[in-house]
């Protein structure tokens, strides 16, 4: 349901009035945090705020934090804190790291966003969206609003804030029609769908007359979309090969002091790049459920200067790295492997074709024709009189000056609780069978049903199943754009072909469907089968 009360905005004098008492650099002149909407639909309550945290702006050892609480009208009732929103500085994000990943033991609380504040950071404003367990409690909750303020010594609660003091949800729920257990209407994975019951009112159908006007015409095309459930396919995963292996990686221009090759990390803008490689490690050992598998570490060198001086200073500079790296995160040194290019000729070609310079031609000419070791690097200072060199000097050559990291970790296998509470705030975690674990609980056609099949296929967007049981989800809805949209990306494969005749059929074209579901006869025999039977008696 729309929010008809008065929208809150919470105003951050307080902050700025502690700014002045704690000295720790907060400011924010005016924050909004607006709720939008909440909902209630298939025995999941819906939130949606709005958070604008553009004016909030903290020194590099303070975080803020924005917790969302639901809370009883008794209080005795029901509390539910929600996953905090953190303005943080980068040391403070460090520090916070250091500390979850020295937290033996214990369950890290997953924040919902973490906004590293510094200059290059984009828009702070949120769309934050979350579903959780629906309970009884939660009819005349209050939804409030906790500020935290976090700097190296403290930590103080700023305020507690009323969002909205009664969410009302009795009227959302008759409009809902919500049972008291969720329904599991359709085993995931599984290309058959059980029969769809129409919910059911003080025990007779709910029939279209008691839907509001303005809503019978979503009603009607939906329930016809789910005429379809029995002929389009779910495909179900290998779960024995699931894909919880995961690869981030990043480069790194690292300074160094003359004739040294030992990392500084405050010297000059190092601090900056090791931030990079912080913000992949410290997540990754901190939250509880990843685990490093390998730590790819290759250093290069530009072309300019002796190849033996360049050559034993990549090596060094890459193995001193991987030192850095080793001791600073306390990780195995078995899990790097460490390798270094002496002279990145590679890179610098891939820079001149992309850059265009006007002497790139006759640049890349000297390199293709001339070894390292006869006379390249003199033709290229030779060249026009040594202006393309100088300019590859100035341009080029500071990005081949680099380390490339690569980080490849592998997810643990969730259990059922932790699939359940990760499915909205953190699902790059999941693999395919955990989200699709989820949508056996939802019926088709249900708005989250669908949303947990289109999850899958945003984290698993090249993946052939993941687009086609996303294709089916939203046809059993009737957004027939946004199937095709999915089925676009996996037409190709013979798995696809069966939805693809469906999804034609759906539009009006029997005949058109007709040549799909034989193509897809040698795939899913009896279901094309099926499927072909009733085109061709349209």
């Amino acid at each position: 349901m729309k929010i008809n009360s008065i929208h809150y905005i919470i105003r951050a004098t307080l902050l700025v009035i502690l700014t002045a008492i704690w000295n720790t650099n907060i400011v924010a002149e005016g924050i909004r945090i607006i709720p939008k909407s909440y909902t209630v639909r298939n025995d999941s309550l819906y939130l949606l705020l709005d958070m604008d945290l553009n004016s909030v702006h903290v020194n590099s050892l303070t975080a803020v934090s924005f917790i969302p609480i639901l809370q009883a009208a008794n209080k005795q009732a029901g509390k539910i804190e929600l996953p905090p929103v953190i303005v943080t500085g980068s040391k403070r994000f460090r520090f916070e790291q250091r500390e979850r990943a020295l937290a033996v033991g214990q369950i890290p609380v997953i924040p919902y966003r973490i906004l590293l504040d510094k200059q290059q950071t984009g828009s702070k404003s949120i769309a934050y969206r979350i579903a959780i367990p629906y309970a009884s409690w939660m009819q005349k909750a209050s939804l409030l609003l906790r500020q935290e303020v976090k700097d190296c010594c403290d930590q103080q609660v700023l305020g507690i804030d009323t969002l909205t003091k009664n969410l009302n949800l009795k009227q959302a729920l008759q409009n809902n029609n919500i049972a008291a257990n969720p329904v599991p209407a359709h085993d995931a994975g599984t290309q058959e769908h059980r029969s769809v019951v129409a919910p059911k009112k003080n025990n007779h159908t709910v029939s279209a007359a008691v839907i509001p006007r303005q809503a019978q015409k979503q009603v009607r095309v939906q329930t016809e979309a789910l005429d379809y459930a029995s002929m389009v396919s779910f495909l179900r995963p290998d779960f024995k090969q699931e894909n919880k292996e995961r690869i981030q990686s990043t480069t790194l221009y690292i300074d160094y002091p003359l004739g040294k090759d030992e990392v500084y990390p405050d010297f000059k803008n190092n601090r900056e790049e090791i931030n990079k490689i912080d913000a992949i490690l410290y997540p990754l050992l901190s939250d509880g459920f990843s685990e490093l598998e390998h730590i790819r570490i290759r250093g290069y060198t530009s072309p300019d200067g002796p190849y033996g001086e360049n050559e034993k200073l990549s090596a060094n500079r890459s193995r001193l790295f991987a030192d850095y790296v080793e001791d600073a995160y306390k990780i195995p040194s078995r899990l790097f492997n460490v390798s270094s290019v002496a002279e990145d000729w590679s890179g610098l070609k891939e820079l001149l074709r992309n850059a265009a310079p006007s002497y790139a031609p006759a640049a890349l000419k000297i390199i293709d024709q001339y070894g390292i070791f006869s006379g390249r690097e003199k033709q290229l200072m030779d060249l026009q009189g040594g202006i393309p060199y100088k300019d590859m000097l100035r341009r080029f050559f500071p990005k081949l000056r680099r380390i490339e990291i690569v980080v490849e970790y592998r997810i643990r296998k969730l259990n059922e609780s932790e699939i359940a509470e990760m499915i909205y705030p953190h699902p790059d975690l999941m693999s395919l069978e955990e989200i699709y674990a989820v949508a056996r609980y939802y019926r088709p056609g249900a708005d989250q049903y669908r949303e947990v099949y289109e999850i899958a296929a945003f984290h698993f967007p090249d993946d052939v199943i993941a687009n086609v049981n996303a294709a089916s989800a939203v046809m059993l809805t009737g957004d027939l754009e946004s199937a095709w949209n999915y089925l676009r990306k996996a037409e190709a494969d013979p798995r696809s072909w069966n939805n693809m005749g469906v999804l034609t059929l759906m539009e009006g074209d029997p005949e058109g469907a007709a040549v799909w579901f034989r193509k897809a006869v040698g795939v899913e025999p009896r279901k094309a089968r099926q499927n072909l039977e009733i085109a061709e008696s349209y």
